[in-house]
């Protein structure tokens, strides 16, 4: 008996030496699972930032852009508004129209809408007298 008994310590020491080799294996794996986990998150941040940059910096910019065409097509406007009514019905045409006509002129030339409206339109318009 005392034979198994010291059989039985002996193979519980082994056992146990075992179990805490390959606890401590186990232990590194884990800790080298977080690091590499922990580098794809910093890796994941980058890219959130890259692609924050890359998304909402040209959609500022587009809305930028869009908020000074209101801005110049508004400015025209008020530019023919104030001759129209200067001349009174000399032109015979409408606001509506002659932006119609400055949208056809847009794409037959190099110039936009808001330009042939302000620099072309707006000095048509003053000579009232011309038939």
């Amino acid at each position: 008996m005392a034979q198994k008994v010291g059989s039985l310590l002996i193979s519980l020491a082994l056992e146990s030496g075992a179990f805490k080799s390959g606890l401590n294996a186990s232990e590194k794996q884990l800790q080298a699972s977080a690091k590499r986990i922990a580098a794809v998150g910093n890796a994941m941040k980058g890219v959130g930032q890259t692609l924050s940059l890359a998304v909402t910096l040209p959609l500022a910019g587009l809305a930028a852009a869009s908020i000074k065409a209101a801005l110049e097509s508004k400015d025209a406007l008020g530019q023919v508004n104030a001759t129209l009514k200067s001349v009174g019905n000399a032109a015979g045409k409408t606001t509506e129209q002659l932006q119609a006509l400055a949208t056809s002129g847009m794409k037959k030339s190099l110039f936009d809408d808001d330009e042939i409206l302000r620099k072309v339109t707006t000095s048509l318009l003053t000579f009232d007298k011309v038939s």
